[in-house]
């Protein structure tokens, strides 16, 4: 009976795994086509919000400065002029002298959230009819625009993220984050919209109607919320306008993070979703066999073989479902997927013991639906 009742409880998270692979296999098959050849195409604005050097800077830079579109424009942002991005910046702008481009340098706060007011700096500059925003420590490929902006030939379309790829990693830091974003984070955005309506919208690449931004109030609607990203697609639905998520991929350049970063943007992540959705975040450990088999393990007779089982079939799982976002990952990544699920799941439980936060050297509490409050040091 031991080993029946383990395995009942082990079961979801396996089946959450085939499901990911399913989901992430349906979606990569409605890729659009691409519409270069077509002469009213959108024009685009790119919005990069910069603050400090992130792996790979300048050709992630200069990957949005080669893309094969004919009318978009890139504006970077940055908070002050002594940001030891700026030279990057402006070396990369004077490479690509061809594109337009204009580098804005403004300091000023509208609310907690530094990227958020960023953008509120920036947005003035705008001149497109979409709007990419996107962050400095992605890089895409040259018809990652064309193969986005079809999706807009439908009038109702408001809002339009791009699915997330962790690249490049250099160290066993950076291949847990990788890994984490291709076998979980990407295909769980396809699968929380299948399964429970939920649409997740991911920051690292958004492209929104000038429209739809206009209706929820622009960029300073979202200047407290630290979830910022899933909280701009939430209201542009409440708008009327629908929101969906490309299987077109951004990359993640995630090369050398250091085990304390890992470790600050995992918690603040937690932390934000506890606030956004108690309830499925309670959930989670179903879908984290390797951690929920380890902590029943001393509870159960008998049961280590099928503990063992289930970390090979979740390994493997994840295996598949990471080559069909990233077939560039270095074996050894897989496998530390195991020792990446225990600390994910070590990380979980950070929010039933508080709610503070440290981003950019700020300390601040997280409150419902990731409204931020300054929180004492």
């Amino acid at each position: 009976m031991d080993s029946v009742i383990y395995l009942l409880v082990l079961l979801p998270g396996l089946l959450y795994g085939l499901a990911s692979l399913y989901f992430i296999k349906s979606a990569q098959k409605s890729r659009p086509v691409s519409l270069l050849k077509k002469g009213d195409l959108p024009s685009v604005t790119i919005l990069k919000p910069v603050k400090g050097i992130d792996d790979n800077l300048e050709d992630n830079l200069s990957s949005f400065f080669e893309l094969d579109y004919p009318d978009y424009e890139i504006i970077f942002g940055v908070d002050s002029e002594d940001d030891p991005a700026v030279s990057i910046i402006e070396r990369v702008m004077k490479k690509y002298d061809h594109i337009n481009s204009r580098l804005v340098i403004d300091g000023r706060n509208s609310g907690l959230n530094p990227k958020v007011n960023n953008l509120i700096n920036m947005h003035p500059y705008a001149n497109g009819d979409l709007i990419l925003i996107s962050d400095s420590n992605t890089k895409c490929d040259k018809d990652f625009l064309a193969y986005l902006t079809p999706h807009f030939e439908d009038k109702e379309l408001g809002l339009l993220t791009a699915t997330i790829r962790g690249y490049g990693e250099n160290n066993i830091v950076s291949a847990m984050e990788n890994i984490h974003l291709n076998a979980f984070v990407a295909p769980s955005i396809f699968a929380a919209s299948a399964l429970a309506d939920i649409q997740i919208t991911i920051g690292k690449a958004i492209l929104i109607r000038k429209e739809a931004l206009n209706a929820v109030g622009g960029f300073k609607a979202f200047a407290n919320y630290l979830a910022e990203d899933f909280m701009m697609g939430k209201k542009v639905k409440e708008t009327g306008f629908r929101v969906m998520t490309s299987p077109v991929t951004i990359d993640n350049i995630n090369e050398k993070i250091p085990p304390e970063k890992f470790i600050n943007r995992h918690s603040r992540w937690s932390k934000m979703r506890f606030r956004i959705a108690p309830f499925y975040y309670l959930l989670e450990p179903l879908t984290n066999p390797v951690a929920l088999g380890l902590v029943l393990l001393p509870f159960f007779n008998g049961v280590l073989f099928y503990f063992i089982s289930s970390v090979f079939i979740k390994t493997l799982l994840d295996y598949f479902i990471a080559r069909r976002t990233n077939n560039d990952h270095k074996f050894y990544a897989y496998l530390l997927i195991p020792l990446k699920d225990l600390l994910i799941f070590a990380i979980w439980l950070m929010p039933f013991f508080n709610s503070k936060i440290k981003w950019r050297n700020n300390v601040m509490v997280i409150k419902e639906e990731s409204i931020l409050q300054p929180g004492a040091n």
